[in-house]
């Protein structure tokens, strides 16, 4: 990566924030905290010319990130990008909305074994699992397991990205070792621990990968990464290298939801509805779905999308690797201090 490239990326992201953070806001402005790659601006247009309302987005890059700001921001987003799996921790902090879904009737749209999977707090967005993203010219023989993250071939040492997510981070160790992502086991997260530790001398970062991205180490750059569907897709337009693939390796994986909130400190609920709304609308569902290549809970969408969409196993993992992943699970305060401590660890250098 080119300090360009690095110095453009940059600039964009405080821009985001400076331009979140002015005084200048406007009254018919409806504010979203999402992931940077979600929403291409064609589909923002399309709801600011049809509502007549105006969108600002503000990012954020990592999960981590999302919730700090989350319980410490006093200015006002309005719809937030939130998760299945964190969202029960928020139901008594006062922050989100019960979503009406009298105001939302998209709703119908959802494959009913999603639609309850963001409780009553959120409406089902996107969902996806964690998997390895690699560059095809930079690996030999085939990418389908774990261990390849884990115990990576000689070429590929130093060249290997994780999560810095404290949950994903365990993901591939606990699965490799047969044990469930969701292990309240003291035994079997220390287990998991120690291969992390082994592993450590062959990470160049622990991140969302678009960090990683951005090392210009020449043969050193990012090859291999523990990432999620459909960011092979990020991976290219922010390196330039088209040969990013995903895998959703043999041994199964955690999967995730994506959630869309209405923040109780936002000032234009009923706005945020009618955006939520817009979003479940089958044709949108469909088109921004493939815009980005991440895998909806909209039904309706289905009848609307491409084959090659439909039959990508990056997007949708096949039956037999479903069977053995699992939805994300809500862990126990004690548990998750944990799993904090053993990122934390591996990040310190």
């Amino acid at each position: 990566m080119d300090l360009k490239r690095s110095t453009l990326i940059l600039a964009i992201r405080t821009l985001a924030l400076c331009c979140f953070l002015s005084s200048d806001s406007l009254a018919d402005q409806l504010t979203v905290y999402t992931w940077f790659d979600y929403f291409p601006e064609r589909f923002i247009k399309q709801f600011e010319k049809r509502s007549g309302h105006t969108i600002k987005l503000v990012y954020f890059y990592s999960d981590l990130e999302r919730d700090t700001e989350i319980f410490n921001a006093q200015a006002g987003y309005d719809v937030i990008i939130t998760d299945a799996h964190t969202l029960p921790s928020f139901a008594s902090s006062d922050i989100f909305l019960k979503a009406e879904t009298q105001k939302i009737p998209n709703l119908k749209n959802l494959d009913p074994r999603w639609s309850n999977t963001c409780s009553d707090l959120g409406v089902p967005f996107f969902w996806g699992g964690a998997g390895i993203a690699y560059r095809s010219s930079q690996v030999i023989g085939s990418i389908d397991s774990w261990r390849d993250l884990l115990f990576p071939e000689p070429a590929l040492r130093g060249r290997i990205g994780m999560l810095n997510e404290s949950f994903d981070l365990m993901v591939p160790a606990l699965k490799l070792s047969g044990a469930s992502v969701n292990t309240t086991s003291l035994a079997e997260l220390k287990s998991a621990y120690k291969v992390l530790q082994a592993q450590k001398p062959h990470v160049l970062s622990y991140s969302s990968s678009y960090e990683a991205l951005l090392l210009n180490l020449g043969n050193r750059s990012l090859a291999l990464a523990e990432a999620y569907s459909g960011k092979q897709i990020t991976y290219r337009e922010i390196s330039g290298d088209e040969d990013w693939e995903f895998v959703f390796p043999k041994e199964g994986t955690s999967i995730w939801m994506d959630c869309l909130s209405v923040t109780k400190r936002g000032a234009h609920s009923a706005l945020a509805y009618e955006f939520i709304d817009f979003l479940l609308e089958a044709k949108v569902a469909a088109e921004l779905s493939e815009a980005i290549w991440i895998a909806t809970p909209n039904m309706a969408a289905k009848e609307l999308l491409s084959a090659d969409y439909l039959n990508d196993k990056s997007v949708f993992p096949s039956d037999a690797i479903l069977e053995k992943s699992e939805v994300q699970s809500t862990q126990p305060i004690e548990i998750q201090t944990i799993r904090n401590k053993i990122l934390l660890s591996l990040e310190d250098n």
